[in-house]
């Protein structure tokens, strides 16, 4: 089994590009698992945990509207 990695706060906002302050908020919303370090006041993110932020995240698909003659609008067409 491979040995986990684990990133500073600096890095894994690097590895996913976005700022420290964002890194932050994404611990701060648990987005993301933080890990104390042992007799520190340290963090560290899992390597992979980072990367389960960047699969994209299935949207809902549009609703598509039919309007069916004239009335449908509102409006009336002049003869």
């Amino acid at each position: 089994m491979a040995e986990e990695e684990y990133l500073t706060i600096k890095e894994a906002a690097e590895a996913i590009g976005v700022a420290r302050a964002t890194m932050f908020k994404l611990l701060k919303d648990h987005n993301v698992t933080r890990y104390q370090v042992a007799g520190s006041r340290e963090i560290r993110i899992k390597r992979e945990d980072l990367e389960a932020l960047r699969k994209p995240v299935p949207r809902p698909r549009p609703v598509a509207r039919v309007i069916v003659g004239q009335e449908a609008l509102g409006s009336k067409i002049a003869a």
